[in-house]
C-alpha cells in the first residue's frame, strides 16, 4: 500500500499543471509571434504562398480554360476527375518521399517542376493535344498538393514540440494563396486573359527559386526549440 501511494505521488508530481484557457491562449499567441519572427519560417511563408498559386489556379479554371481550346465537356469532366485523384496521390506521394529524401531536396524538385509547368502550360493548351493538356494539369496539382504534407514535417523539424504553432502559421500562407487566386480570377482574369495571367503566375513561381537557397532547414532551427514554456519559466 505504501509503495502504491508513493508511486501515485510521484506520478502526480511529474504531471504538468493544467493550464487555464486564458494561459493556453496567451502561450499560443506568444508562440505565434515568436514563430513569425523566425527567418526560416518567413522564407517558408513566402515560398509556400508563391509555389501554391499555380496549382490552385489550375484547379479553379481548368474547365473554363480548357473550353477555349477543347470544346468537349465530357473530356474536361474527365480531366476534373483526374485532378481530384491527383490531389490525393500528391498528398501520399510527397509525404512518402520524405522517408527517403530531405525536405530541401523534395521542395527543390517541387518548385523547379512547377516553374517549368508555369512556363509551358499555356503553350501546351494552345497546342491542342488533349493528352498533353491532361498530363500537364494533373502533374501540376500532384505537385501542388504536396505542400500540406511536406510543410507539416518541416514544421516539426524546425519547431519541435511546438510544431503545431509553426504549422498553423504556415497554413496562413496556404489560405492566403487560395484567397489571392480567387480574387485574381474574379478581377484580373477578365482584364488580362489566361495567357498574361499565367505569365504573372510564372513570375510568382520563380520567387521560391530565388528565396529557397537561403532556407537552412532544421540544422539552423530557431528559437522555438530553445524558448522555455511558461511551466519551465515557473
Amino acid at each position: 500500500g505504501d509503495v502504491y501511494k508513493r508511486q501515485h505521488q510521484i506520478q502526480h508530481q511529474s504531471q504538468p499543471p493544467v493550464q487555464s484557457p486564458s494561459e493556453w491562449f496567451d502561450e499560443l499567441i506568444e508562440g505565434i509571434k515568436t514563430t513569425v519572427k523566425n527567418p526560416q519560417i518567413q522564407i517558408l511563408l513566402i515560398c509556400g504562398f508563391c509555389s501554391m498559386v499555380l496549382g490552385i489556379f489550375i484547379r479553379m479554371i481548368y474547365k473554363s480554360y480548357g473550353l477555349i481550346y477543347y470544346r468537349d465537356d465530357q473530356f474536361l469532366t474527365m480531366v476534373g476527375t483526374l485532378i481530384a485523384i491527383g490531389i490525393a496521390v500528391g498528398r501520399i506521394l510527397w509525404s512518402s518521399l520524405l522517408d527517403f529524401w530531405s525536405f530541401r531536396c523534395i521542395y527543390w524538385i517541387m518548385i523547379s517542376s512547377l516553374l517549368f509547368f508555369a512556363i509551358t502550360v499555356h503553350q501546351i493548351a494552345e497546342f491542342g493535344s488533349e493528352t498533353l493538356y491532361t498530363i500537364w494539369l494533373v502533374l501540376i496539382v500532384i505537385i501542388e498538393s504536396g505542400h500540406l504534407s511536406t510543410f507539416s514535417v518541416v514544421a516539426m523539424q524546425i519547431a519541435g514540440q511546438k510544431w503545431y504553432i509553426a504549422f498553423t502559421v504556415l497554413l496562413f500562407s496556404f489560405s492566403t494563396s487560395n484567397l489571392t487566386v480567387y480574387l485574381t480570377v474574379l478581377f484580373l482574369l477578365p482584364i488580362l486573359g489566361y495567357g498574361y495571367l499565367i505569365v504573372v503566375l510564372a513570375i510568382l513561381q520563380s520567387i521560391p527559386i530565388i528565396l529557397f537557397p537561403f532556407f537552412k532547414g532544421a540544422e539552423k532551427a530557431d528559437q522555438l526549440k530553445k524558448e522555455p514554456t511558461q511551466e519551465e519559466q515557473r
